[in-house]
C-alpha cells in the first residue's frame, strides 16, 4: 500500500513522490511503511482506514480550511494507527480465519517489530553508531521471546500469567517505535526524491515541515486574512498535537533503549519457572501432531549433527548435552521403527509421543535460543526422549515373551490382517506396478547362486510399500520355502534383527527366543536356511555393517536364494556384492502427482473444473515425491471435510490457502485473491507456498524451521523482505531479484524465474549443500568470479551441484570455472559462437546445449550421456557418428539443428539405446537409415521440419518402435508416414501408432 500526497505551496515543499528515482533511504522508508501496513492489514477489519483518505489530497488546491482538514485527519490517523503498535486485544482479530491462539498473536506483533529493527540497522552506521550494540541487543530478546512463544512448554497449561508478563515488555517495545513509524509517515508524505537514511535529518525535515508549513502559506493568501488567522490557530493547535506523535530528539534514543533492556532481564527468572513447573507435568498432557511421519527422526538428526559439526561457539557450554541428545535421539528413532512396522492397535499412542518429541527438538535447537535457555531445555528433552524409549522397550519384551501370532507383526501380511485402512503410503504405488513385475521376475529367475537385490531411493519415495508389494507377489510366495522380513535402521540391535527373522519364518516361541544368546539365534537361523529356498527382506538398512555381521548365516547352496535389501543409499547393494542387482526407485511424474493428490482428496468424487489447474500446480510443485502428495493431500482433505467446501469458490478458497494453526505446521498456502484474513504467523511451519501476492512482501521471522518456500505466480518485481532470516531452507523459488544468500548455508535447490539474465553470486558456488540451481532466462558468473579464474592458474571453488540450468558459457573461462562443479548429473547451457567441449564431466547424464548462433558446434560430449538436446547448433558428419556411439543415449533432440551438406546418413551400430528421438526444424532435406541403424528406438517425432523430403521407410521395420508423430511438416513427410503406416498394417503389425497433425 502506498500513500502519497501532492502538496505545491512554495518551491522548498513541492512534495510530489518519484519512487522510481529514489535511491536507498527512500526505499527503507518505503519498506518500514510496508511492513506495518502489512500487519494492520492482517489484523484489521475489513473496513477503509482514515489512512486511505490521506492520498485524496492536493494542497495546491484545497485552500487553508482544507489543510485544516487534513492536519485534522493526520491526528485521526495517529490514534487510528497506534492501536496497532501494541498486541492486538481479541475484538481486533474477531475476523482473522482461523482464530490464531494468544501467544500466535503476541508472537505476529513481535515479528513486526524484528522486521523494524532490521531496518533499523540498515539506516546511516553515523545515526545508529551510538545505539548499534543496544538495538542488537533488543532484537536478540525480542528474537527469543517470539521463539519461546511457539515452544512446547508454553502450549501445556495455561500461560496467561507469563504471557500477560510479555505483552507488556513488547507493548513498550512498541511504544518505542511508534514515533519513528508515524515520523517517517509524514515524511514520506511530504518529500521530494527522497535519499535519506539518516533517522536524524528525517526528524528534522519533519520538524521544519510542520513548523513553517502554516506560515509558508499565509504569506501566499491574499484574502480574508482575519478569517486565515483564526484558522491558522487551530492549524498550529493540531500541528503542536501532531508534534507531539513524532520522534522529538534523536539523542533520547539511547536513554530510552536503556530503561527498556533490563525488562527483558526480570522475564527471564519468569520463564525458566514456568518451564520447571512444565517439565513436571504428565507427559501425555502434550499436544499430538497432526500427522505421523518417522521421517523427522532423519531431519532432527542431520540438524543435530550439523549443530555440533558447525556452531562449536554458539554451544560449546552444552555441547556435551547436545551430543547426548542426538545419541538419545537416534536410539529413540530405531526404536520407533521397529515398533511403527508392527502397526498394531495400541501403538498410536507412543508413536505419536516419539513423533512429538522429536518436532519439539528441532525446534528448540533450530530457532537460535540463548545458551541459558538451552541449559535448561536439553535436559528436559534427553529425559523425555530416555522416558519414551522405556515406554517401547516395554512394549518390545511383552511382545518377545507373549510370543504373539507372527502373521501380524511383519509388513508382508500385516496390511491384510490387522490394518484396517491402508498405511499412509500405501497408495504410493502409482506408476510402480510394472516395477513390481520386474522385481518380482529378478528375485524369481536369474542366477542359482545367493543375490541381493537392493530397491533404494530417497525418504518418502515408497521403498518399502513397494518391497511390500514384491514380497506378497504370488510368483514370490510359490517360489521361496521360507520368506522373512526385519527392519534395520540405522541404529540395529544385531539380536532384535535375528529374532525378528526367526520369528517371521515361526521358527521359535517367544519366551525361547528372548532368552537365547547371539549365537544360537545365529545357529538356528543357518540351520532353518540350509538347503532350502528362502527369501529375507532387510528393509531400511543404511550400510553394510549389518549384512557383514550377518551373511556368514545365510548359507548359498545354489538354490536361487535372495536377499531384498530397501535402502537410501545407493551403494548399499554394491559394496555388499559385486553381483547385486540395484533399482532405483524414480519420482513420480506430474500426472501421477495429481492422480494420487485427487484421489486422496475427493476420493471417488471428480475434482471440480474450476479447480483442476490450482490442483496440478500443487501436485507439480511436490516435485515428484510421494510422501510430499500424501501430506498435502492430508491437510487438503481434512480442510475440506472440517468446512464442508465442496462448492466451487469454497473448495478454491480451501486449497488456495491452508493454513493448520496446529502444534506441528505441514504447509501454509497463501493465496491472495480470497476474502480469508491470517496472521503472518508460522512458527512451526516447513514448507510454505505463496501465489498471487502483491508487491512487497514481508516474510516472518516466526518461522523457525521453514524448510521450503517457493513463490510462484508472483511478479517479477516482487521484492521479498526478511527472507534472510530463514536459515534454515533447504528449497527456495523465487521470482526476480535475488534475495542475498549468505544466510542459505543449507540450501538444497535454488529456483529462480527471473526476467532477463542475471549475475550468479559467487556464494552460490560455495555453499556446498547446494544441489540444484536453476535460472528461469539464464545466468551468468560473475565478474569476481572470473577475473579470479582468470588471474589463479589454481582456480578452485567447492560444490557439490548436480544440476545447472540454465547458464551462458561464452569462452574458455567460463567452461574452467564449469570444471569446479564435476558432480554435475544435468545441465542445460547457452553457448556463443565458438567450439565447445563438455566431456570432462563425467558424471553429466542430460544436457541441453542452446546456442544463440548458428555457427556454434560440438568439441566433445561426456561418455554417460543419457539424455541430449542440441538446439540452433551446426553438427558435422564426424559429430553425428560421435553421438550415435554414446551408447547410454536413450533420448536425443535435434531443435534448429543444421547438418553438414543438409544430409543426415546414420549407419549400423549407431544409437544403442535410443529410445526417443525428436526433430524441430531441423535443416535436413536427405536422411538415409535403416531399421538397424535404431535398434531401441520406441518413438519418433518430427516437428516443423520444412526442408526434410520425406522419413525412412525402413524406419517402420524397428521392432520397438511403438509410434510416429508428425506435427505441421510437409506435406511429402506426411504421405511418407501414411506410406509406412499402410505397409506395416499389411504385414500385421497393429501396434505402431501414427498421430499426424497437418497444415493442409
Amino acid at each position: 500500500m502506498r500513500f502519497c500526497v501532492s502538496i505545491a505551496i512554495t518551491e522548498h515543499h513541492t512534495l510530489s513522490r518519484s519512487r522510481e528515482n529514489s535511491e536507498q533511504g527512500g526505499v527503507l522508508l518505503d519498506e518500514l511503511l510496508q511492513i506495518v501496513m502489512e500487519y494492520i492489514t492482517s489484523v484489521s477489519s475489513p473496513r477503509k482506514l482514515v489512512i486511505d483518505s490521506l492520498t485524496s489530497f492536493n494542497l495546491e488546491y484545497i485552500g487553508i480550511d482544507g489543510i485544516r482538514i487534513f492536519l485534522q485527519q493526520l491526528v485521526s490517523v495517529e490514534k487510528e494507527v497506534k492501536v496497532f503498535f501494541k498486541v492486538p486485544d481479541q475484538q481486533m482479530i474477531s475476523n482473522i480465519i482461523p482464530i490464531p491462539n494468544p501467544n500466535q498473536v503476541v508472537a505476529a506483533f513481535i515479528n513486526v517489530l524484528l522486521l523494524i529493527l532490521q531496518l533499523i540497522l540498515r539506516f546511516d552506521p553515523d545515526f545508529i553508531a551510538c545505539v548499534e550494540g543496544s538495538i542488537q541487543i533488543l532484537r536478540t530478546e525480542l528474537g527469543f521471546l517470539i521463539a519461546f512463544l511457539g515452544d512446547t512448554a508454553m502450549h501445556l497449561q495455561s500461560t496467561n500469567n507469563i504471557l500477560i508478563d510479555i505483552e507488556a515488555v513488547v507493548n513498550e517495545v512498541g511504544s518505542f517505535f511508534y514515533p519513528f513509524f508515524f515520523t517517517t509517515l509524514l515524511f514520506n508524505m511530504i518529500t521530494v526524491e527522497n535519499k535519506m537514511t539518516d533517522m536524524e535529518a528525517v526528524v528534522n525535515e519533519v520538524q521544519s515541515f510542520l513548523h513553517s508549513y502554516p506560515s509558508d502559506f499565509l504569506e501566499v493568501t491574499t484574502t480574508e486574512v482575519e478569517d486565515a488567522k483564526n484558522t491558522m490557530t487551530d492549524i498550529k493547535a493540531l500541528v503542536n498535537e501532531i508534534g507531539s506523535f513524532l520522534v522529538p530528539d534523536i539523542g533520547i534514543l539511547d536513554l530510552a533503549l536503556s530503561d527498556m533492556l533490563p525488562k527483558f532481564e526480570l522475564l527471564k527468572p519468569k520463564i525458566k519457572e514456568h518451564c520447571i513447573r512444565v517439565s513436571n507435568m504428565p507427559s501425555d498432557m502434550s499436544p499430538n501432531t497432526a500427522l505421523v511421519s518417522l521421517f523427522i527422526f532423519d531431519s532432527v538428526l542431520d540438524d543435530l549433527m550439523h549443530l555440533i559439526n558447525n556452531n562449536s561457539d554458539r554451544i560449546v557450554d552444552v555441547n556435551d548435552q547436545i551430543v547426548m541428545l542426538h545419541e538419545e535421539l537416534m536410539l529413540l528413532g530405531s526404536s520407533v521403527t521397529d515398533i511403527a512396522v508392527q502397526q498394531e492397535a495400541g501403538h498410536e499412542d507412543i508413536l505419536i509421543r516419539a513423533v512429538d518429541i522429536a518436532y519439539e527438538v528441532e525446534y528448540v535447537i533450530n530457532s537460535f535460543p540463548p545458551v541459558w535457555y538451552l541449559t535448561l531445555r536439553l535436559p528436559q528433552l534427553i529425559e523425555k526422549i530416555q522416558l519414551i524409549r522405556m515406554s517401547i522397550l516395554e512394549i518390545k519384551n511383552k511382545i518377545y515373551v507373549a510370543g504373539v501370532p507372527e502373521l501380524s507383526k511383519y509388513p508382508g501380511e500385516q496390511i491384510s490382517l490387522q490394518s484396517k485402512e491402508p498405511p499412509v503410503l500405501e497408495d504410493i504405488v502409482v506408476g510402480f506396478d510394472t516395477m513390481e513385475i520386474e522385481i518380482a521376475e529378478q528375485l524369481v529367475r536369474g542366477t542359482n547362486q545367493l543375490q541381493i537385490i537392493s530397491i533404494y531411493g530417497m525418504p518418502g519415495i515408497g521403498k518399502t510399500t513397494l518391497a511390500n508389494k514384491v514380497y506378497n507377489h504370488p510368483s514370490v510366495v510359490y517360489h521361496f520355502d521360507k520368506r522373512a522380513w526385519c527392519v534395520v535402521s540405522q541404529t540395529y540391535n544385531k539380536k532384535h534383527v535375528l529374532i525378528d527373522i526367526l520369528r517371521s519364518m515361526k521358527n521359535l516361541k517367544g519366551e525361547k527366543i528372548v532368552n537365547m544368546d547371539d549365537e544360537s539365534l545365529a545357529e538356528d537361523l543357518y540351520k532353518s536356511l540350509k538347503r532350502r529356498r528362502y527369501l529375507i527382506v532387510m528393509d531400511d538398512i543404511w550400510d553394510t555393517k549389518l549384512w557383514d555381521d550377518l551373511k556368514r548365516y545365510f548359507p548359498d547352496d545354489r538354490t536361487r536364494s535372495r536377499i531384498l535389501f530397501t535402502t537410501r543409499n545407493k551403494n548399499v547393494g554394491s559394496e555388499a556384492s559385486p553381483c547385486s542387482v540395484i533399482t532405483a526407485l524414480p519420482f513420480l511424474s506430474e500426472d501421477e502427482c495429481w492422480e494420487l493428490l485427487r484421489r486422496k482428496v475427493f476420493q471417488d468424487k471428480n475434482c471440480p473444473q474450476e479447480l483442476l489447474d490450482i490442483g496440478k500446480q500443487i501436485a507439480g510443485n511436490c516435485r515428484g515425491l510421494p510422501l510430499a502428495v500424501v501430506v498435502i493431500a492430508g491437510v487438503l482433505a481434512n480442510m475440506e471435510k472440517k468446512e464442508q467446501f465442496y462448492d466451487g469458490d469454497d473448495q478454491r478458497e480451501s486449497l488456495g490457502q491452508v493454513s493448520m494453526y496446529q502444534q506441528h505446521h505441514h504447509l501454509s498456502v497463501n493465496y491472495n485473491n480470497t476474502n480469508i484474513q491470517s496472521l503472518p504467523f508460522g512458527l512451526h511451519v516447513r514448507s510454505l507456498l505463496c501465489f498471487d501476492l502483491e508487491s512487497p512482501t514481508s516474510i516472518s521471522c516466526s518461522f523457525k524451521v521453514l524448510r521450503v518456500l517457493d513463490f510462484f505466480e508472483i511478479s517479477y518485481d516482487n521484492v521479498v523482505i526478511g527472507i534472510e532470516h530463514l536459515v534454515h531452507l533447504r528449497y527456495l523459488t523465487i521470482a526476480g531479484i535475488l534475495p542475498p544468500m549468505e544466510s542459505f548455508h543449507r540450501l538444497v535447490c535454488l529456483v529462480v524465474y527471473n526476467p532477463d539474465e542475471v549475475e550468479i553470486p559467487d556464494i552460490l558456488l560455495n555453499i556446498l549443500s547446494l544441489r540444484h540451481m536453476h535460472f528461469l532466462r539464464g545466468g551468468y558468473f560473475s565478474a569476481s568470479c572470473l577475473q579470479q579464474a582468470t588471474n589463479n592458474e589454481s582456480f578452485l571453488i567447492n560444490n557439490n551441484l548436480h544440476s545447472i540450468s540454465v547458464i551462458r558459457i561464452s569462452d574458455e573461462t567460463d567452461l574452467k570455472i564449469l570444471r569446479c562443479s564435476p558432480n554435475l548429473r544435468r545441465l542445460k547451457v547457452l553457448v556463443g559462437s565458438s567450439n565447445y567441449s563438455f566431456g570432462f564431466l563425467n558424471q553429466l547424464e542430460s544436457l541441453k546445449l542452446e546456442s544463440y548462433n548458428i555457427s556454434s558446434s560440438l568439441f566433445s560430449l561426456p561418455l554417460n550421456l543419457k539424455q541430449l538436446t542440441l538446439d540452433g547448433v551446426q553438427i558435422s558428419r564426424e559429430q553425428m557418428e560421435i553421438i550415435g556411439k554414446l551408447e547410454y543415449l536413450e533420448v536425443l533432440k535435434l531443435q534448429n539443428v543444421g547438418f553438414e551438406g543438409n544430409q543426415w546418413g546414420t549407419s549400423e551400430g549407431g544409437f544403442p539405446q535410443l529410445k526417443f528421438l525428436r526433430l524441430y526444424q531441423v535443416q535436413i532435406v536427405e536422411w538415409n537409415a535403416a531399421s538397424d541403424h535404431f535398434p531401441t528406438l520406441q518413438q519418433l517425432v518430427l516437428e516443423f521440419c520444412y526442408r526434410l523430403k520425406m522419413i525412412p521407410a525402413n524406419l517402420g521395420d524397428i521392432p520397438t518402435l511403438q509410434m510416429i508423430k508428425v506435427y505441421m511438416c510437409t506435406k511429402a513427410i506426411e504421405e511418407s508416414a501414411k506410406q509406412i503406416q499402410e505397409e506395416q498394417q499389411d504385414i500385421g503389425n497393429e501396434d505402431l501408432k501414427f498421430v499426424i497433425i497437418s497444415n493442409y
